[in-house]
This record gives structure tokens, sequence and C-alpha cells, in this order.
């Protein structure tokens, strides 16, 4: 049985889903999103702060023309 509730939320000017999943007393949380063709998956147990995210996010950019 599933207990993941998900969410669409924004990373940077990505649209991004956010699952939350709360099974026998533990909560875990995944994030996943796509951007320049690339996709993108975080997994763990605290709720992402979603400024880091924005700021992997650009972080993630840089490096990517950097590597074209």
């Amino acid at each position: 049985r599933d207990n993941t509730v998900y969410e669409r939320i924004k990373v940077g000017t990505a649209d991004a889903t956010l699952g939350t999943n709360n099974s026998g007393g533990r909560t875990g949380y995944v994030l996943v999103w796509e951007k320049d063709g690339i996709s993108h998956t975080i997994i763990g147990k605290k709720r992402p702060k979603l400024q880091d995210f924005e700021l992997f996010s650009k972080k993630l950019s840089q490096t990517q023309c950097e590597l074209r």
C-alpha cells in the first residue's frame, strides 16, 4: 500500500513533484524534476528546503553549460 502524497512545486523555473511518504511512523521525501532534458531525483528523510533546491538547480545549470 502506497502512503505517498504528491504535490506539484517549482524548483527554480522547473516544474517538480514532491512526494511525502509516512510509513510506520517514519517520514521520507522524494523530489523529482526535469531541466534542460536531464531528470533529477533527490530522496531523503528531511523535507527539502525549496530555496536550497533553487540554488542547486542554478549551479547544476551552470555546470551543464560548462560541459557543453
